[in-house]
């Protein structure tokens, strides 16, 4: 015996699964746009002075 072509949630038949369209999607909030940011800083900031560290290190 084969399964139908859907499944039955809470006596609603779903055909295929739920897809969120772009449009539909929740703007970005500005506080996880800074708190994004500010990671990306210091991590560049971060590897800028292990890089720099490593080279005085190696010069000697």
């Amino acid at each position: 015996m084969t399964e139908p072509p859907y499944e039955i949630y809470d006596g609603v038949a779903v055909l295929e699964e739920a897809r969120v369209l772009e449009s539909q999607r929740p703007p970005l909030s500005p506080v996880l746009v800074q708190t994004a940011a500010a990671m990306g800083v210091s991590m560049v900031a971060g590897a800028t002075a292990v890089a720099l560290v490593h080279r005085r290190r190696t010069r000697r």
